[in-house]
């Protein structure tokens, strides 16, 4: 499968995310605490979509530890949308909370700044793209350091945390999309081409 395809899938995937977090957002309700039918399939459709496409480009990363950091924003995207499409099966709600709000506000914030910072050198995504999982990691701090210590100061809800991962997802799926190829054969003396 081609990079552009890989990033094709990604982008999807944000988008579904996004989509999901416009249709949790519009059926809140603060005294319930079921979610709309849509956003654990909408949840579900981006773990496979992103954590597909992330973790099959990690393979084209020149660099050892980008390739397991890369592999571990996949493995967490997968479980953040599997611990929401748990939603969907009532005996199985609480499971899937744990594994969501676990994966998606300790594990996912970790393993983008693991990534973000051992793709700086990689030649695969373009320069705007390498800024994505930093900038992701800092909204994910600065959205749960305010809800931690500064909550009278501004309390952020979920909905900004989500809304930077679907972003996120998008951006970067565009950017292995539209990535540099890298040849992982070196070139022979002499080889025409």
């Amino acid at each position: 499968m081609s990079n552009r395809s890989r990033g094709l899938i990604v982008s999807l995937g944000g988008l579904a995310w996004l989509a999901g977090v416009v249709v949790l957002e519009a059926a809140l309700d603060p005294g319930d605490d079921s979610l709309p039918v849509a956003f654990p399939i909408l949840a579900g459709f981006m773990g496979v979509t992103v954590g597909f496409g992330l973790y099959g480009f990690a393979e084209q990363l020149e660099r050892r530890m980008a390739r397991i950091g890369l592999r571990l924003v996949a493995i967490c995207a997968a479980m953040l949308g599997l611990g929401f499409a748990l939603a969907l099966v009532a005996e199985a709600g609480f499971l899937g909370f744990l594994i969501s709000y676990s994966v998606g506000l300790f594990v996912l914030p970790f393993a983008l700044l693991w990534f973000g910072l051992t793709v700086l050198s990689s030649r695969v995504l373009p320069g705007w793209a390498k800024a994505v999982p930093l900038t992701m990691t800092s909204i994910a701090v600065l959205t749960f350091g305010f809800h931690a210590v500064a909550r009278d100061i501004w309390d952020p809800p979920d909905a900004v945390w989500f809304t930077c991962i679907g972003v996120g997802w998008t951006l970067l799926g565009l950017g292995i999309a539209g990535g540099a190829q890298v040849d992982h054969e070196p070139s022979r003396p002499g080889a025409i081409g």
